[in-house]
């Protein structure tokens, strides 16, 4: 009797695998089929879109001045360079309430930060006038398709350079897998003006260096390729920053030292980094602004960093200032001065 339990026992087996089996199936089909019926189409209608003139310039000491304007577009609309822009609108430049220049649309081109290229648009030029450091204008636009904008703005005075140096190795910075980067500092030294309250920026900086790929090498001019903010000591000792643009709140006409924290490009000499190169001078721009022009350069530089998300997942969206009454975009102030050092 038990061989003959045990033979029923394995004639069973097989069917109830059968079983089991056919419900696994039959619940995966029920979970695809109710998860299915779940799925609904929703339209969501746009709110409809006006469109406004957008303007784009800035007022920069002792330069001619240069304003972009184009149309706003809505979301679902595909447009190039050329249908966006306003050939045919009135740009005007008031001062103290009195017309003193037209503006002369002019063809030209710009770099499209999105690609590396180029791409074909105009600009407007207020032609043999000169911004003057320190004096307000207003700009005044129009177009008969659409409301007229305008905006009011101060030429930023030029920086007061005083000094410059470069520190090589001002810090280290060690990561998790005990990698270290050498870190160095600019220190420029300006004279800031009292009557505004400014902002100011490190552009640009390039070094040059003597004989760096060995004797009887030509000099080599190489741009530092990382350009932060004032270096501030960081919890671990090493430097970071925490913004590239430093306010003038704490020294206000008065001189002071700005160390900018900045990343050296690594030289590699037979598949060697050399990093203790000597660099006997240097030159680069140092930018001033307005607190306007100041936070829309932080937030269009947080948009266009962040409008691509994390994988899959949208990053929350970066509302742009505008100073545009009437219309979008920013016309500010922000002048460049250059500088040259030679040890």
């Amino acid at each position: 009797m038990r061989t003959e339990s045990r033979e029923k026992t394995r004639n069973q087996e097989p069917t109830k695998k059968l079983i089991m089996n056919k419900l696994h199936i039959t619940s995966l089909l029920a979970f695809i089929l109710i998860f299915s019926a779940c799925e609904t189409t929703v339209d969501i209608p746009l709110p409809p879109h006006e469109k406004r003139i957008v303007v784009n310039g800035l007022l920069e000491a002792d330069k001619e001045i240069e304003v972009y304007i184009s149309q706003s577009y809505g979301p679902t609309e595909d447009l190039d360079s050329e249908e966006v822009m306003l050939p045919d609108a009135t740009v005007e430049l008031f001062k103290d309430g009195e017309l003193i220049s037209n503006f002369v649309y002019r063809d030209t081109t710009v770099e499209d930060w999105r690609t590396g290229g180029t791409l074909q648009i105009g600009k407007f030029v207020a032609e043999g006038f000169f911004a003057k450091a320190g004096e307000t204008y207003e700009l005044k636009v129009s177009h008969p398709d659409y409301p007229s904008a305008s905006a009011t703005a101060t030429t930023p005075p030029k920086v007061r350079f005083i000094k410059g140096e470069f520190v090589l190795d001002a810090g280290r910075k060690v990561y998790e897998d005990g990698y270290t980067e050498q870190q160095s500092l600019f220190r420029l030294t300006i004279k800031d003006t009292a009557a505004f309250d400014n902002f100011y920026k490190l552009e640009s900086l390039f070094f040059t260096s003597l004989d760096l790929f060995g004797p009887g090498e030509d000099t080599v001019l190489m741009q530092v390729y990382n350009l932060q903010g004032e270096a501030m000591l960081a919890g671990d000792g090493s430097l970071e920053s925490t913004s590239r643009f430093v306010s003038d709140e704490t020294f206000s006409g008065q001189e002071k030292t700005i160390d900018f924290l900045v990343s050296m490009p690594y030289i590699f000499i037979n598949n060697t980094p050399v990093i203790d190169y000597d660099i006997f001078g240097f030159e680069g721009v140092v930018s001033t602004s307005f607190k306007p022009y100041k936070n829309y350069i932080e937030k269009l530089e947080l948009q266009r960093s962040s409008q691509d998300g994390i994988g899959f997942l949208p990053s929350e969206p970066v509302v742009v200032d505008s100073n545009i009454e009437n219309g979008y975009g920013m016309w500010g102030g922000s002048t460049r001065t250059a500088f040259k050092v030679k040890f």
